[in-house]
């Protein structure tokens, strides 16, 4: 009967250690809960952030595709008033030599030499109006190229806000299957202590080891 007290008071004592053991698991449990729900937002947060960035990234290409045909309307009004102003310099070489023939018939046809000169003052004005518009051109064009420079600089800049997010989401989904991994495997650790009560051997049998059914059930 003492033996048996015993063994009683060393069951007792190990229910009593099994049951704090258990109360730290589930704490040390809550914990990882808690944490790996953390975790989730904070991966929800960074997928957020980075459909936000595709977004201003696709917003950026429309842009420059927008700019990218305008420059090049622009570029074929400046071919067309380039052709234009060298037909206008072909008319002024002809209206020249035109001149040039009037100057030597001037004492006898004064009349159409002024009219010729009036066409070919008009003709320059023209000429001068379309040189103004090809400079107006121009610099309108030298703006249109510094504003893609500039797009094409923030599309840069975005990519490599989109590589670095992405990176960072790769590591924190690593991060949380690691601690995944170490949470299931914790848990598992946990339920396969739940019933491991052993106790000593009995003096009539020391060849087995005897678990008591209430400490199971009690469990």
């Amino acid at each position: 009967l003492v033996e048996a007290s015993k063994e009683r008071d060393e069951v007792k004592q190990i229910l009593k250690k099994l049951e704090e053991d258990m109360t730290t698991y589930k704490e040390q449990l809550n914990l990882h809960v808690q944490e790996k729900e953390k975790l989730s937002d904070e991966c929800k947060q960074l997928r957020a952030e980075n459909v936000s960035i595709q977004s201003k990234l696709e917003n950026s290409r429309k842009v420059h595709q927008e700019i990218t045909t305008k420059l090049s309307q622009n570029e074929t009004l400046v071919i067309e008033l380039q052709a234009t102003l060298k037909d206008s310099q072909e008319k002024r070489a002809e209206l020249k030599l035109e001149s040039e023939k009037l100057e030597a018939q001037f004492s006898t046809n004064s009349e159409n030499l002024a009219s010729e000169l009036k066409r070919t003052l008009d003709l320059k004005e023209q000429l001068e109006h379309k040189t103004t518009e090809i400079s107006e051109l121009k610099d309108e064009n030298g703006k249109y190229q510094e504003a893609i420079k500039k797009q094409e600089v923030e599309i840069d800049s975005l990519r490599q806000s989109e590589r670095e997010v992405a990176e960072k989401t790769r590591g924190t989904i690593q991060l949380l299957k690691s601690q995944i991994a170490d949470l299931e495997k914790a848990q598992e650790n946990t339920l396969s202590k739940d019933c491991l009560l052993y106790t000593s051997p009995s003096p009539r049998d020391r060849t087995r080891s005897r678990m008591p059914s209430s400490a199971c059930k009690k469990k």
